[in-house]
């Protein structure tokens, strides 16, 4: 579902603990300059009415003028790691602490992290190689690389266990996106988080969203099963032949097991 979409399913949220602790970084001396320029950019795209608020449409359109894909986690990853309390807003000072953290004054550094979070976290893929600590390299138009780089002390903290990242990532999209007077996620939200979240990972997960968007007795999702399906995910096998009917698995589980078990042709049948 694309990010504007997704929007559509999200109200207002309540804040994430752990997403903007604090990382030590050596002392950069452009610091004032890079603050300057990231400041003016959140300027760029915040509310009319709210000038320390970037809405739904300004977030938007960062995505798109950064290169940020809405169909994916990025804009998730995002929300992540500004710390953001609501889905589609980022305020002044989630910008400045993400911004500083990172050491991002540019749109292009901003997509490049993301990019590189999504592949580490989210697609398990490898880590980039460590640049060499040398001087900055110019190229034939006098721009340098390191123009394009960012403070990746969480990245690389994130590869060494990208489970753990993930998990942290995957538990604050469920608190990010509930309703703060509700204990559920409503399964439109929920579906559409999947699909982003957990479905570059775990194939079945295409299958289950399949079987929700088939059975529409499901309201809601609560943090117990949304944490109960990760787990499935990480611990059953994807021919389910290691799933217990009689374990400690939701209803819900149970129900799609058995949907997709009646799906498999008999043996022999087709002989």
């Amino acid at each position: 579902m694309p990010f504007p979409s997704l929007l559509c399913c999200l109200s207002n949220k309540s804040a994430h603990s752990h997403a903007l602790e604090e990382i030590k970084q050596t002392p950069d001396p452009t610091s004032d300059d890079s603050r300057q320029r990231s400041q003016e950019l959140f300027r760029t795209f915040v509310d009319s009415d709210s000038p320390d608020v970037i809405g739904p449409d300004g977030v938007e359109k960062l995505c798109k003028e950064a290169g940020i894909p809405l169909d994916g986690a990025q804009p998730l990853l995002l929300a992540w790691q500004f710390g953001c309390k609501e889905v589609g807003k980022i305020t002044l000072d989630e910008w400045q602490r993400g911004t500083e953290t990172l050491r991002i004054s540019s749109l292009a550094t901003l997509a490049l992290s993301l990019m590189e979070l999504d592949e580490a976290v989210v697609h398990q893929k490898p880590p980039i190689k460590r640049a060499p600590s040398t001087a900055s390299k110019r190229g034939a138009a006098g721009t340098s690389k390191a123009q394009l780089t960012y403070n990746r002390s969480r990245y690389w903290n994130y590869c060494r266990d990208s489970e753990a990242a993930f998990s942290e990532l995957y538990q604050f999209c469920f608190t990010l996106s509930k309703p703060p007077q509700s204990r559920n996620i409503d399964m439109e939200t929920v579906i559409a988080l999947w699909s982003v979240l957990l479905a570059p990972r775990y194939q079945i997960v295409n299958e289950l969203t399949t079987f929700l968007n088939e059975n529409r007795s499901y309201r809601g999702v609560n943090k117990d099963i949304w944490s109960m399906v990760y787990e499935f995910c990480r611990t059953v096998n994807p021919d389910l032949s290691n799933y217990e009917m009689d374990g400690a698995w939701p209803t819900m589980l149970d129900d799609f097991v058995s949907w997709k078990r009646a799906k498999v042709p008999t043996e022999g049948a087709d002989a």
